[in-house]
């Protein structure tokens, strides 16, 4: 029921980056099948039929069910082929490890705020987890 609360100091609902962190997964499965990575398909809103907790529930399952998807077929040289972003040419295996540190930043953002809205993360990321990702140290970068 606060998936359209917006965010602290952000233009952006729980829902809209829910959906994103999903997105960001999801378009680097597009490139494993030979799409090009463009930053309009990261700004991607979620569709209209996403309104409620389950819904966004269900799109995050299929996204993850294509990752573990992909993982079981990968082998290392796959994990370097050729990825076209609009950053420029990465491979796969550069393309998953910023695909991971931009997810992982954004979920640290959620855990935040269902902090803030007194609710208990479900397995909440922690030191470990994060060690060695490029991530910067506020979760938020206006934050004091």
């Amino acid at each position: 029921h606060r998936l359209g609360d917006k965010l602290p100091g952000r233009d952006r609902s729980l829902l809209e980056l829910g959906h994103h962190v999903f997105v960001v997964a999801d378009s680097f499965l597009d490139v494993t099948r030979g799409e090009e990575l463009t930053a309009e398909r990261l700004a991607t809103p979620p569709p209209a039929w996403m309104r409620i907790g389950a819904d966004l529930d269900r799109f995050g399952e299929d996204v993850r069910a294509g990752l573990r998807d992909w993982w079981s077929r990968c082998d290392e040289a796959g994990c370097e082929a050729p990825a076209e972003t609009y950053y420029g040419a990465q491979t796969l295996h550069q393309m998953l490890e910023r695909t991971a540190w931009h997810c992982a930043q954004h979920a640290r953002q959620l855990m935040m705020v269902l902090g803030s809205l007194g609710i208990e993360p479900d397995r909440p990321l922690g030191a470990a987890d994060l060690a060695g990702l490029p991530l910067p140290e506020k979760v938020w970068d206006d934050e004091p």
